[in-house]
């Protein structure tokens, strides 16, 4: 399955990347956007989380769908898709049975491998399972989502904790490659759960991962000045 338009994505961000924020980047130029993180658990166990997401994600997709039945006076038609619905956590089975309930409301699923906040680090999932210990695990996943879904899978990961983490993340890529993702997107950062954004991100590195991964996104830019020189360099 072919990805979708990568070239300028609209990152997700927790309590941030709701209908309207996502409405807007892509009027405003994203070629994609993301679904804030979500729990496969509570969409599995929780009928009150699930309903509010879906109706969440249905909100965009009726207001930018160009639906007959929905007032677009404001100029929003076309902007419902693509959309990517992200998931965490670190049991493949779960994470397989959260996107089924949600595969038909979206154009991919994409799996979060960077989330640093401390309830990651506490329930072992995002960022926290970049270490090389954990990239079976990680590989699991990828493969089952890959293998059981009607849409694309995708990863967002940080670089990997190593001594070298230039060569341990373009291992990790390929590994994530190998298993089925579609695209991988990068947060150059290393994961910190107290400095989560004071360190400026390592986009140097980028040309090993362009050698190395088909297919690459980038996180962590936050202007058009900064996301054009970036890639000039």
């Amino acid at each position: 399955m072919s990805p979708p338009d990568l070239t300028h994505v609209s990152a997700p961000m927790v309590n941030q990347s709701d209908a309207p924020f996502r409405l807007l980047t892509r009027r405003y130029g994203a070629t994609l956007t993301y679904t804030q993180m979500l729990e496969p658990s509570r969409l599995l166990n929780d009928r009150e989380y699930l309903e509010f997401h879906l109706r969440d994600i249905q909100a965009q997709i009726a207001l930018g769908s160009g639906d007959d039945d929905v007032d677009d006076s404001s100029g929003w038609d076309g902007y419902a898709r693509p959309l990517v619905i992200q998931l965490c956590g670190n049991n493949p089975e779960l994470i397989v049975r959260a996107a089924r309930q949600v595969q038909t409301h979206c154009d991919a699923i994409d799996l979060n491998l960077g989330c640093p906040q401390e309830h990651a680090r506490g329930s072992h999932f995002g960022g926290y399972l970049l270490g090389k210990q954990d990239w079976p695990l990680v590989q699991s996943m990828v493969s089952s989502m890959s293998h059981s879904l009607l849409v694309p899978t995708s990863a967002k990961t940080r670089l990997c904790p190593s001594s070298d983490p230039r060569s341990a993340t373009a291992t990790f890529g390929q590994l994530l490659e190998h298993a089925g993702a579609s695209w991988i997107t990068l947060h150059a950062r290393h994961v910190s759960a107290k400095r989560r954004r004071q360190v400026t991100a390592t986009f140097g590195l980028l040309t090993t991962f362009e050698s190395t991964w088909s297919i690459l996104g980038l996180m962590g830019l936050w202007s058009e000045r900064h996301c054009l020189g970036t890639l000039r360099s």
